[in-house]
């Protein structure tokens, strides 16, 4: 007992001394393999910006987005009285269709300012919200913090920036979508179809419908878009927000406004065909709005009527039998009159 209690003392004892000299060699700065890190001086700091489609087949306005200073710059660490403020901002620029499903990237640039004091500096961003219709600008704020620290050459800027939710969470970057309709070959868009039903409705005639759209207030919308399907040569190849214009459709028939923005309002009023009998269903009369990469509209138009054949087949037999019973009727009161004379 006495031999296992000496052993366990001098095992606590060499790892006392273990530690101590694990301790004596990193405060000598021996072979400490954590290598403090180095930092060069920025001149500009970069937003990375993410555009992207909503919808498959849509075509994406171009665009140039671009952030602003809020406010003044705070100090939060350090001797300045106050932050100077930030340097020209070059936006993200893209060009028509540049933005695709998954998303395409450019940066913003910010040029920083000079500081003459050492400390921590932040700034409150937000984006520039532009007039374009369909596009999704971020309404957040976006932080950046500018570290000035004192190197062997002179000052040393470190700048950092990311968007912040309300739940905390950060990104590095800023995303932005373009929402549209789609087009007719992926079956989405605006698509208006005609139908038609009943024994006396006309599968060649050409129904006539007015189509207005109509934009939202302040945004601005990237005219003409496309007019496809419909086989009567008076359908226009082009349409415009805040317009109205007609269409020319027959029995199955459909045609398809490709790339209207989310937002935007749609009626369509078919001409009045009651003097020619017909009943009409599926008119949009009342503004729907463009919020999906399908909108469908479905007019029918109904006619009925009955057919004059004369006497009705299906009551002939009974016709024919009515009569066999007359005549046999008739002959039996003949012969019994005849019996009793």
């Amino acid at each position: 007992m006495k031999n296992m209690k000496k052993i366990v003392s001098i095992v606590l004892a060499l790892a006392m001394m273990l530690c101590l000299n694990i301790v004596v060699f990193a405060a000598d700065g021996g072979e400490d393999p954590v290598t403090p890190p180095t930092y060069t001086d920025q001149k500009t700091v970069t937003i990375k910006k993410i555009y992207k489609l909503e919808n498959a087949g849509t075509t994406s306005p171009a665009e140039i987005f671009t952030v602003e200073q809020v406010g003044s710059g705070r100090v939060t660490d350090g001797d300045a009285d106050s932050a100077p403020d930030l340097g020209p901002i070059v936006g993200a620029e893209y060009g028509k269709g540049d933005a695709t499903v998954d998303g395409t990237e450019r940066d913003i640039t910010i040029t920083l300012p000079t500081y003459d004091t050492v400390g921590v500096y932040e700034y409150t961003l937000q984006e520039t919200v532009g007039t374009t219709a369909g596009v999704i600008y971020h309404r957040g704020d976006i932080k950046l913090v500018v570290t000035v620290m004192q190197g062997d050459d002179g000052k040393i800027r470190v700048a950092g920036v990311h968007t912040e939710t309300s739940g905390g969470k950060k990104s590095g970057s800023i995303e932005n979508k373009y929402q549209a309709a789609g087009i007719q070959e992926n079956g989405t868009g605006l698509k208006i179809t005609k139908t038609v039903s009943g024994n006396m409705a006309d599968h060649e005639k050409y129904f006539e419908f007015n189509v207005t759209l109509t934009g939202v207030e302040g945004k601005t919308y990237n005219n003409p878009y496309t007019i496809m399907g419909g086989s009567d040569d008076r359908n226009p190849d082009t349409c415009t927000v805040g317009s109205s214009f007609k269409v020319y459709l027959k029995a199955d028939e459909t045609i398809t406004i490709e790339n209207l923005p989310y937002g935007v309002t749609y009626t369509v009023d078919e001409t009045d065909y009651s003097d020619e009998k017909y009943t009409t269903t599926g008119e949009v009369l009342s503004p729907e709005e463009v919020d999906s990469a399908t909108e469908e509209v479905t007019v029918n138009n109904e006619k009925k009527g009955d057919v004059d054949t004369g006497i009705y087949m299906d009551s002939l037999p009974y016709i024919l039998l009515l009569a066999v019973v007359a005549v046999a009727g008739f002959v039996f009161i003949s012969k019994k009159r005849y019996a009793n004379n």
